[in-house]
């Protein structure tokens, strides 16, 4: 079983979810993007975290819908979300 690539579609503001082995749409996802850059990462729980050259980003589910959003400390184009359990994060504080 292969795993799905997902592309973000900038001047459709939606996500695409495309099966690289039989090259068929899995599923769209419509998103806010901006006209030029963003970017989509899929979780763990099966959910989504996407960028869109904003201060801004956002867990969304399959539907599009938020499940929460997340202000960064600058405009961003990409984004990535790790665990609390990443290595690269054992030994930071806020």
């Amino acid at each position: 079983m292969g795993i799905n690539n997902l592309l973000v579609v900038n001047n459709s503001v939606q996500v695409v979810e495309v099966n690289p082995i039989t090259k068929t749409l899995v599923k769209n996802i419509t998103y806010g993007f901006s006209a030029h850059e963003g970017s989509v990462q899929r979780l763990p729980n099966g959910n989504l975290f996407v960028a869109s050259q904003s201060r801004t980003a956002a867990e969304i589910t399959d539907a599009g819908t938020k499940v929460r959003t997340i202000t960064l400390p600058g405009t961003v184009a990409r984004a990535y979300m790790y665990g609390p359990g990443y290595p690269g994060l054992m030994n930071y504080t806020n």
